[in-house]
């Protein structure tokens, strides 16, 4: 799926694209859009004609999502289709204000700081914020995207992923590529 294409079915003010990651260097092949857990009957109603399904975690299966039916934690994870495209979409915790990490709700980020936008317009996910998922269990893409990104990252963003970090994941060996690319830049 395009961009152009995301931007056409897109929910406006309610999604940001993951895997913005080819903005920094790294070519993406997917695209997944992440929208508050509270809006997934907007979500619903926006796809009017789709077929839904939920990903089961832990099981790598889907299953229907049933009209109607309230998707909670731990489901996070839902697949979109219609006769042309395919979507993957990742629930977000907040509280309209405030952008919650699902696996660990004491990090988090103002929802104001959690969207970016591309020349385009396409909002993407903030590459920090992108990092720490791909932080809890790093596959050799996802240490490519670091390497990447780290060099667009200001201090504020490189310091609120180094202190995310080492909250989940003490001792992670991103934590020293983080503080020596801190120092390198200032």
């Amino acid at each position: 799926m395009n961009p152009s294409t995301v931007t056409r079915i897109a929910m406006p003010g309610n999604l940001v694209i993951h895997g913005a990651s080819d903005i920094y260097g790294r070519p993406t092949f997917s695209i997944d859009i992440a929208v508050f857990r509270r809006d997934q009957f907007a979500l619903r109603g926006y796809l009017d004609g789709w077929s839904f399904q939920k990903a089961i975690p832990g099981e790598k299966r889907l299953e229907p999502w049933s009209e109607g039916e309230l998707l909670g934690p731990p489901i996070h994870e839902v697949h979109c289709t219609d006769s042309e495209h395919e979507l993957e979409i990742l629930f977000e915790e907040g509280d309209g204000a405030y952008w919650r990490y699902r696996r660990n709700p004491t990090i988090g980020l103002p929802v104001s700081c959690i969207g970016l936008a591309t020349e385009e317009g396409l909002p993407y996910l903030a590459p920090e914020i992108i990092l720490l998922y791909k932080a809890e269990n790093p596959r050799d893409k996802d240490e490519a995207d670091l390497a990447s990104v780290l060099p667009f990252l200001d201090e504020r963003r490189r310091s609120w992923l180094r202190d995310a970090v080492a909250a989940c994941h003490s001792g992670h060996p991103w934590l020293a590529l983080i503080a020596s690319r801190s120092s390198q830049i200032d």
